[in-house]
């Protein structure tokens, strides 16, 4: 198997039929902080996971409620109506006029207890069935556009609490059905695809959301009856699609879109920089003692004892009297970017005499809004079923996935003594807006900074935030195959043998170089050194 590398692109072979374009909004300029609670109309207890959305105004907005039934988020300039939906409860619109709290009780949807549900040992309706049981169909999943298994089931299972603090796409969330109850003290439900249990602690975001047909979540005691202490934390049945009635059809879904910032933070500029820069100097230099002046040059600022901290760099004059065209950057500005996403779907699926088939293919791409970041992942899915005659029948279940992702930041970088950096986003706040992001030749600047603040002004502890990003080399690797196969045996009407294997394997490449061009943590390039590592990982099961 052949890893995409940093530089490559998965070519495509053919042009999709259609793609339909999403933009997200572009920032707004005006928005209102609202909060609130969310709580079950018949017994007021707070809800977990309940969608929270704001409509009508420039773009969507939204939250999810907590395990305390809160929520708070900005509401754009604009939005009319606030809408809160949860699976098993009738959909609620507030109408929004600038209020800064909302408390919502939902009410409890009582429709359609006739529902066939797949339980783990077989199927029945929920008024026959006394376990604690919730179900999410396809439709409500692909209805957004989602990276993951787990960002599809957000807000979509009662009683399902889905957290994650990934910043890229790649990130698996973590999913608690029952709190943590395992004996290895995990907190991860067991996954079941299509009658074949997962390796514990595995996650879904190998597989295409649209391929799937419904999930399942069994809650209570009863689904450690059917598979041991793996099920302490609750199970996830996934069912995947197979073939409908008649003959062969072709399905194409696809779809592209924009990511951007939705918030309106920015950075001081140079100038107002230059003003506390000055300020904060002045002030540790003056709680140094008696007989000190702002009007001290940095020698005598050096023979009082203030230190470098105290010196004031020779440049901030100019900022202080408003000289234009000084270096102004805008690090924010530099490390968040426009993202496109995308994803394409190709499924055929039919029914025969005798077999029910479905074959499908998806492509899925993620930029992030981070510079120099994204996800790459491509996956198929195999459904066959077969009726040999009246009393044998067998099926295949297969799913394969291959990715490749680009991260922001490495988990381990204070490690490497890279600086106090791991994420892009936070490191802005560490840049000052008085040095370059590139050279006079258009050559990135890694390290202007860090040799300067460091060498006269104890400054900056960190290089270059964007030439970081551009110049270490951070990709993850992933092969992914789980499935199984049964035969099905009825030798008297009624009584049915099946015999099933199964099997879970993974394998992953995690690569990390950083040349000795960024410098440092408070180190200058010429005594900087060359940091790598590289990593293999494995599990089958």
């Amino acid at each position: 198997m052949n890893f995409l590398k940093k530089s490559e692109r998965i070519s495509h072979a053919r042009l999709f039929l259609s793609v339909a374009l999403f933009l997200c909004a572009t920032p707004v300029f005006t928005q209102t902080a609202v909060s609130g609670t969310v709580t079950d109309e018949l017994e007021n207890l707070p809800l977990v996971g309940v969608r929270v959305e704001a409509k009508g105004g420039e773009f969507v907005a939204g939250a999810t409620t907590d395990q305390d039934g809160k929520f708070s988020f900005e509401v754009p300039s604009g939005t009319s109506t606030i809408i809160f939906s949860y699976f098993s409860y009738s959909t609620t619109e507030v109408p929004f006029t600038g209020q800064t709290t909302i408390a919502v009780s939902l009410k409890e949807e009582t429709q359609n207890l006739d529902e066939v549900l797949i339980i783990g040992y077989g199927t029945g309706t929920k008024e026959k069935f006394n376990g604690a049981v919730s179900k999410v169909e396809s439709d409500r999943l692909n209805n957004f556009s989602a990276a993951s298994f787990e960002q599809a089931l957000t807000g979509n299972l009662a009683g399902v609490q889905i957290s994650s603090n990934g910043k890229n796409p790649d990130d698996n969330g973590v999913i608690q059905i029952r709190g943590i109850g395992t004996l290895t003290a995990g907190s991860n439900p067991l996954i079941v695809v299509d009658g074949n249990p997962l390796t514990e602690g595995s996650t879904l975001s190998s597989l295409n959301t649209q391929d799937i047909e419904s999930i399942s979540i069994l809650k209570d005691a009863a689904s450690a009856a059917i598979y041991g202490s793996r099920a302490a934390n609750g199970v996830i049945l996934v069912t995947t699609k197979k073939g409908t009635a008649g003959r062969m059809q072709v399905t194409y879904d696809g779809y592209f879109g924009i990511q951007d910032r939705i918030d309106n933070f920015q950075l001081a500029d140079a100038y107002g920089t230059a003003r506390f820069d000055w300020d904060a100097r002045n002030f540790g230099y003056l709680s140094g003692g008696e007989g000190r002046s702002v009007a001290d040059d940095n020698d005598t600022r050096d023979a009082n004892g203030g230190g470098k901290r105290s010196r004031i760099q020779p440049f901030l004059q100019d900022y202080l009297n408003g000289t234009p065209g000084l270096t102004n950057t805008d690090w924010a500005g530099a490390v968040f970017r426009t993202a496109p996403q995308q994803n394409h779907y190709l499924n055929m699926a039919g029914v025969s005499e005798n077999t029910n088939y479905s074959v499908s293919f998806s492509y899925f791409s993620q930029d992030n809004i981070v510079v120099d970041s994204d996800y790459e992942r491509i996956t198929n899915n195999i459904q066959l079923n077969s009726e040999v005659n009246d009393y044998i029948r067998f099926g295949i279940s297969s799913n394969i996935s291959v990715g490749n992702a680009n991260p922001v930041g490495y988990r381990g970088w204070s490690d490497f003594n890279l600086g106090a950096q791991p994420d892009p986003a936070l490191a802005i706040i560490l840049m000052h807006p008085y040095y370059e992001i590139y050279n006079e030749d258009g050559s990135i600047a890694p390290a202007l900074q860090i040799e300067d603040n460091n060498a006269n002004w104890d400054g900056p502890i960190s290089g270059n935030v964007v030439a970081t990003m551009v110049e270490t080399d951070y990709t993850r690797r992933f092969f992914r195959a789980f499935g199984n196969t049964y035969v099905e045996i009825e030798p008297v009407k009624g009584l049915k043998l099946r015999s099933s294997i199964g099997g879970d394997y993974s394998t992953g490449v995690e690569e990390f170089f950083a040349p000795s061009t960024l410098g440092n943590y408070r180190t200058p390039v010429a005594n900087s050194q060359t940091m790598g590592f590289k990593s293999d990982s494995k599990r089958e099961n």
